[in-house]
C-alpha cells in the first residue's frame, strides 16, 4: 500500500505556513497507515516541491524540513521525480543526502528528462540503490502519454504492447509497478493478466466484463474473441486485449448499439413488468431514429440491472461507457 499526497503538500515552500500544513498532512497520512497496522515498507510518495527560482536552495530547504519530520513519517517517505521542476538527477542527489528511497516515474522523465542518453532501466537501477531491505520492494510509477492532452497527462488506458516492452526490461528485478492511468483497476487487471499466466478461466471472467462493450463496436471482433477463448488449454491474454484495444477506438454504429442493447435486454425480458418493457422499447426506438442518445438506453438498462440485481451486467464495462 502506498499513499500520494496532492500537489498542495509542498514541504519545501518558502512560506512557513504552507510547509507547516504539509507536515500536518504527512502526519495524517502516516497515522492512516499506522491505524491500518501497516509497517514502514508501506510508503508515502512525495515530490520535492517547487523550485522557486533557485533549485539548490529549494532542495536544501526540503532536506531541512525533512529532518524536522517525525521519525515515523521519515521512515515512510519516498521521493519521486516530477515533470516540471526536479528531474530524476535532482531527486537522486537529494536522496543521497537525506537517505530517502526514490520512485522513478517514466512519463515525468520523458517530459522533464535528466539525460536523454539514459534509458528507463538505467534510472530504475540507479534508484534501486536507494532502497534498503527495510523499505520493502522497490516501487516505480508507470504511465503513458495522453496524446490529446498536454505533455505529462496520463492516458485513459494502458496500451498493452507498450507496457509489455517496458515490463520486459525489468526481467529479473523484483519491483512493484504502480500504474497511473485514468481507468485505474481496468488497466491494472489487463497488465496483471498479461504478465502472468493465470489460466483461461481468469480470461473468461475478464471477457465477461468486456463482451457487450466489444459487441456494440464490432460484432466481428466479438465473435473472434469468443473463438479465441474456446481452446481451454491456451492463454491468449495478449491477443484478447489487443483486439479489445482495437475496437475501443471504433465509433459506435447505431445498428451495432441496438444489437448489443437487445442482447443485454435479454437478462430482463422475463422479469420486467409490461410498463418497463414498453419503456425500454420506446427508448430504444427513439435512439434508433436519432431522437435519443445511447446514454438514455444504457441508463435504463443500468436501472433495471440494479433493480433486478444483475451482478453480471453491473460488474461489466458496457453500462458505464
Amino acid at each position: 500500500v502506498s499513499m500520494h499526497p496532492g500537489q498542495y503538500t509542498v514541504l519545501n515552500s518558502p512560506d512557513k505556513l504552507v510547509a507547516a500544513r504539509a507536515m500536518e498532512d504527512l502526519n495524517y497520512h502516516t497515522n492512516v497507515l499506522d491505524c491500518m497496522g501497516l509497517g514502514s515498507e508501506h510508503k508515502i510518495i512525495l515530490h520535492l516541491g517547487g523550485a522557486y527560482g533557485d533549485k539548490i536552495q529549494a532542495k536544501n530547504r526540503f532536506i531541512s524540513r525533512y529532518n524536522e519530520l517525525d521519525c515515523n513519517v521519515r521512515k515512510r517517505l519516498v521521493l519521486e521525480n516530477d515533470d516540471i521542476s526536479f528531474n530524476i538527477i535532482d531527486v537522486l542527489e537529494t536522496s543521497s543526502i537525506a537517505e530517502i528511497p526514490v520512485v522513478y516515474d517514466n512519463l515525468h522523465n520523458a517530459v522533464n528528462p535528466a539525460d536523454t542518453r539514459m534509458s528507463d532501466i538505467d534510472w530504475i537501477q540507479k534508484c534501486a540503490a536507494t532502497w534498503d531491505k527495510s523499505d520493502g520492494l522497490q516501487k516505480v510509477h508507470y504511465s503513458q502519454q495522453n496524446n490529446l492532452k498536454k505533455p505529462g497527462a496520463h492516458s485513459e488506458t494502458i496500451c498493452i504492447d507498450k507496457f509489455m516492452e517496458y515490463y520486459k526490461q525489468l526481467k529479473g528485478m523484483n519491483i512493484d509497478i504502480m500504474l497511473e492511468v485514468k481507468d485505474k483497476n481496468i488497466s491494472a487487471l489487463k497488465c496483471i493478466n498479461c504478465v502472468s499466466s493465470r489460466g483461461i478461466s481468469m480470461l473468461e471472467v475478464e471477457w465477461a466484463r468486456y463482451k457487450y462493450f466489444v459487441l456494440e463496436r464490432s460484432p466481428e471482433t466479438y465473435n473472434k474473441i469468443r473463438q479465441l477463448l474456446r481452446d481451454k488449454n491456451s492463454y491468449p491474454a495478449l491477443e484478447m486485449y489487443r483486439m479489445i484495444e482495437t475496437v475501443s477506438d471504433m465509433p459506435v454504429v447505431t445498428g451495432n448499439a441496438v444489437n448489443a442493447a437487445q442482447h443485454v435486454w435479454g437478462y430482463f425480458k422475463d422479469k420486467v413488468s409490461e410498463v418497463e418493457k414498453k419503456r425500454f422499447e420506446r427508448i430504444l426506438a427513439k435512439f434508433s431514429t436519432g431522437d435519443k442518445e445511447l446514454k438514455s438506453v444504457k441508463n435504463n438498462l443500468l436501472q433495471l440491472s440494479r433493480k433486478y440485481n444483475e451482478d453480471y451486467l453491473l460488474n461489466g464495462y458496457y453500462l458505464y461507457k
